[in-house]
């Protein structure tokens, strides 16, 4: 049998076992499980009582084959088990599973209506691309408005993109900077590079090349293949054209490294 090992899952999961198993009325007089079949036999001794915290979890160590064989039709049973009770996690993954059918849409809105950001970004990007459901840039604005509340850096960008193009939502620049802005500070590269766009042209904010340097170098640094080589491209454009003064600054200032970036799907 071919497993996924996952070395520090088992004291969470013997405990997240335990208590799902308790919670679902067992008795307490069983011993608390010590092994991954001690805990998988809690599991689904769980699940099958109705417990959908148990079914989800089922659900998800047959989908990543964590202590068995991976079976994408078992993990649908046992999220769509605990979906239907109105677990949001696993409504999300179903709708994973279902991309990219209609189906998909319907597991997704059931969890983002119940407030789980990625969900709601993933709708987003449903609505946006016109991917089974017929495209709507007004419904991508508006979950990923929802996803970007809760700080979800990829919904940031996205929605920052509708508002600078005035796709979906009335163009506002201001506001388009300013939620480029908080997906760049958590590390997502897209919104760096995007912001270091509109601080080169001077859009929705003064012309700074200084700060779009160092977004720019920062971007060049990622490694990332779809940017890293045009952001390198744009940093040299930017030095043509800065004083001596300015440029040293701008250098300094994209020594920083080390930081964890997020890149769009």
């Amino acid at each position: 049998m071919t497993v996924r090992s996952e070395p520090r899952a088992l004291a969470a999961l013997l405990v997240v076992g335990a208590l799902v198993a308790t919670l679902a009325g067992a008795s307490a007089e069983v011993a608390v499980p010590t092994t991954y079949g001690d805990a998988m036999r809690w599991y689904r001794a769980a699940a099958q009582g109705g417990d959908p915290a148990a079914q989800f979890f089922l659900g998800y160590m047959f989908e990543n084959g964590i202590r068995v064989n991976a079976s994408p039709a078992e993990a649908a049973k046992w999220y769509r088990k605990a979906a239907e009770q109105g677990h949001s996690r696993a409504q999300f993954h179903l709708g994973i599973m279902s991309e990219p059918g209609d189906a998909a849409a319907r597991w997704y809105r059931r969890a983002a209506e119940s407030g789980l950001a990625a969900a709601q970004y993933n709708l987003a990007v449903l609505y946006d691309r016109g991917r089974g459901v017929a495209a709507d840039a007004a419904a991508a604005v508006r979950w990923y408005r929802r996803a970007a509340e809760q700080g979800h850096a990829r919904a940031q960008n996205n929605l920052a993109i509708h508002l600078a193009e005035g796709d979906g939502a009335a163009a506002d620049a201001a506001a388009a900077i300013a939620l480029y802005r908080r997906a760049a500070a958590r590390g997502m590269v897209d919104a760096r590079y995007n912001l270091g766009v509109m601080l080169a042209l001077g859009e929705g904010v003064a012309r700074d090349d200084g700060a779009a340097h160092l977004w720019f170098s920062r971007v060049a640094a990622s490694g990332d293949p779809r940017l890293s080589e045009s952001a390198a491209d744009i940093v040299i454009a930017l030095e043509a054209r800065m004083s001596p003064g300015e440029l040293d600054a701008a250098q300094q200032a994209a020594t920083g490294a080390g930081e964890r970036l997020v890149t769009a799907p």
